[in-house]
């Protein structure tokens, strides 16, 4: 009996010991401090400095936020992980592009943007566009009815994609990209808007080019309605516009995209012939098509405005004294 006893007390001392050399929990520590996910998505001002070819704009460019209701449920997708402990955490993937159009690029310019951010290809967008009559619901898109009936155009939808930043779903295809622009513009384009562009006597086609010579020529509210004045005056005389900012899309676009057409489209929009241009030569803002719908009231047929700060403005009614201001002031107002 004894042995017996002697036996249980050395396994209950053995069993003792074992415990006392075991932590209170087996589960490895892990930090509190958690990994964070950095989103490497762009983080583009309105001014876009970084995008310099084919600017001529303005910086007062809207950046409202605009993504396609339907395509809202791929603004972020969830992706789990297990930490150390067995525990599953939630990881948002970023799965949107955004991309700021600003006031004044050409519709070439905003295709280069696009293959910038890995969108889509150039080519795709530009042929998405230029066949655009053939697929889009021009029910949906009542304001591109000018855009499709205009003669002799280079793009038809130069001018009317609305300078704003959007949010773009990542795998989406030049279609669908256009359509998203178009939405944006769709709700700039208001019935009330191409009702007072109609009331003006224009179509909103005309106020469209009108607006981006505008938009290429002018920098301030002042300016802007000023140079609708003297381009409008300039119709009505039956003179050319004769502004360099025509020359400019005719060999930094139209040569580019089209150059086997070149010598014919070049008729059409660079200026030198009197009255409308074919169409538009960038894609302006809500401030120069406002300025397009309701120009100043002047005489003048001539402007001047300084490339350099501030920006000098001069109107003149006679080539005589357009010219006698540019000749005593041209080094001044091009900085040289």
């Amino acid at each position: 009996m004894k042995k017996i006893l002697s036996v249980f007390l050395c396994i209950a001392v053995l069993l003792g010991l074992a415990s006392c050399g075991k932590s209170d929990s087996e589960t490895p520590s892990v930090s509190s401090k958690e990994s964070s996910v950095s989103d490497s998505s762009d983080n583009l001002s309105g001014t876009n400095a970084d995008l310099s070819t084919d600017l001529s704009v303005n910086t007062s460019n809207e950046t409202d936020l605009v993504l396609d209701s339907s395509k809202a449920d791929v603004n972020s997708s969830s992706s789990s992980s297990a930490n150390p402990s067995g525990e599953t955490t939630s990881v948002e993937a970023k799965s949107t592009v955004k991309v700021t159009i600003p006031e004044g690029y050409t519709l070439l310019r905003i295709s280069w943007l696009l293959e910038e951010k890995g969108l889509c290809k150039s080519d795709d967008f530009v042929n998405a566009a230029q066949t655009a009559k053939e697929w889009l619901d021009l029910n949906e898109y009542y304001f591109l009815k000018d855009a499709f009936n205009a003669k002799n155009v280079c793009f038809y939808l130069e001018g009317y994609i609305f300078p704003l930043t959007y949010e773009i779903p990542k795998n989406s295809d030049a279609k669908t990209i256009l359509k998203m622009l178009l939405n944006g513009t769709k709700n700039r384009f208001t019935s009330e808007l191409v009702l007072r562009a109609q009331n003006s006597g224009h179509t909103l086609h005309e106020i469209l080019t009108i607006a981006s010579i505008i938009e290429k020529e002018a920098r301030t509210d002042e300016q802007r309605t000023m140079v609708a004045s003297v381009l409008y005056n300039r119709l009505k005389a039956k003179m050319p516009f004769q502004c360099d900012v025509c020359i400019n899309y005719c060999e930094g676009v139209i040569k580019i995209a089209y150059p086997n057409k070149f010598t014919a489209l070049k008729e059409y929009y660079n200026g030198k012939n009197a009255g409308m241009l074919a169409g538009p030569i960038c894609n302006p803002g809500m401030a120069s098509i406002n300025a397009a719908i309701n120009p100043a009231k002047t005489d003048y047929l001539y402007f001047i405005i300084g490339k350099v700060p501030p920006y000098e403005a001069h109107y003149s009614k006679t080539y005589e004294e357009h010219d006698a201001f540019w000749q005593a002031n041209k080094d001044r107002l091009t900085g040289k």
